[in-house]
């Protein structure tokens, strides 16, 4: 029986962040297990190569009008579209749509008014942004379909420790506003006795900054798979995190989370999260008064019934299973397509 093929189309770099890389590597792994083909294409930089191990990848400047008859050559003969970008025009969208059985688009915003195929926000509120009814559009709306990779499809609960001894460092695959060292260095001024657990992503430029900050209860990672950044949340007490895909990871796990906003497309995710009291925050990676915010905000989290609350609400938020149900509702749709 001839497999199902399923592109995949994003944007990721040193530049542009990893995000959306993540959340493709995640449909990609779901796609594989229920035994379709599938590539993924990426506009992007040689710091995505390492993510890509065992993956059916090609780089491709997509984003650009001059190469937009080129990716549809590329995806020619797929049954199965996915596009998850946060720049690809208009233009895109109505071309794979119009070629394509089932389109599926990834929102986050209401971005477009989308043509014919599968819509998916899987933010909290979703629901919230008034899309338009249409009957050649399917929305799937919420933290159901929250895609995150193989190695959080299952997690085993996590122990909230009385004390706080261990807090993880973690800004994305790039950190474009080198806030790890900055971080480090705080903590290692004012929380020496304490373990820091440093995740280093594989687009880092500033490790030798890093560096200058070690102390002897301070450990780096260097470009960890899922399996051991899942094992250092599942360790860590407190996490100092971006306000991106991390978060999510981290509610998965249960981690008792303070959010930075490092970039403006972060601030819905925040707020989300803070509604439902699962983060706490202290705002911009360059307001004035954020360390003196970050240092109160470690100190009411040495509250263990605060931890453990919060770890309640992280995991009943999501369950790690986004891409699996993603990827068996869009099979499904193309022996039997309504849209």
């Amino acid at each position: 029986m001839k497999k199902i093929k399923v592109s995949i189309i994003t944007e990721g770099s040193k530049h542009l962040g990893l995000g959306h890389i993540y959340s493709c590597l995640s449909f990609y792994q779901a796609f594989k297990t229920e035994k379709a083909d599938v590539q993924i294409i990426i506009n992007g930089d040689s710091s995505v190569v390492g993510l890509m191990k065992g993956v059916k990848f090609s780089f491709l400047k997509w984003l650009d009008p001059k190469n937009e008859e080129l990716l549809i050559s590329e995806i020619r003969g797929s049954s199965i579209v996915i596009i998850d970008s946060l720049y690809a025009s208009k233009n895109i969208y109505e071309k794979v749509s119009s070629r394509v059985s089932v389109p599926v688009f990834m929102d986050y915003n209401k971005r477009f008014d989308y043509p014919r195929g599968i819509v998916i926000n899987r933010t909290l509120n979703a629901h919230k942004l008034n899309y338009p009814k249409k009957e050649n559009i399917i929305y799937l709306f919420g933290t159901r379909y929250f895609p995150l990779t193989k190695a959080f499809w299952y997690a085993p609960e996590k122990i909230i420790s009385k004390k706080v001894k261990n807090i993880l460092i973690t800004f994305g695959g790039s950190d474009l506003k080198e806030m790890t060292p900055r971080v480090l260095k705080f903590l290692s001024e004012e929380y020496k006795e304490m373990n820091k657990f440093v995740i280093i992503g594989k687009a880092f430029e500033h490790i030798n900054i890093i560096k200058k900050y070690l102390d002897k209860n301070t450990k780096l990672f260097f470009h960890p798979n899922g399996e051991t950044i899942k094992n250092i949340m599942l360790d860590s007490d407190i996490a100092i995190s971006a306000g991106g895909q991390t978060l999510f990871e981290l509610a998965r796990i249960g981690v008792p989370t303070i959010a930075v906003t490092v970039a403006n497309n972060q601030k819905l995710n925040i707020k989300s999260l803070l509604d439902i009291d699962f983060i706490e925050y202290v705002g911009n990676w360059n307001d004035r008064n954020f360390y003196f915010k970050l240092n109160q905000t470690i100190k009411k989290l040495k509250n263990f019934h605060l931890r453990k609350r919060k770890n309640i609400i992280g995991r009943k938020l999501i369950d790690g299973y986004g891409s699996v149900r993603v990827a068996n509702f869009v099979l499904g749709s193309v022996n039997a397509y309504k849209i």
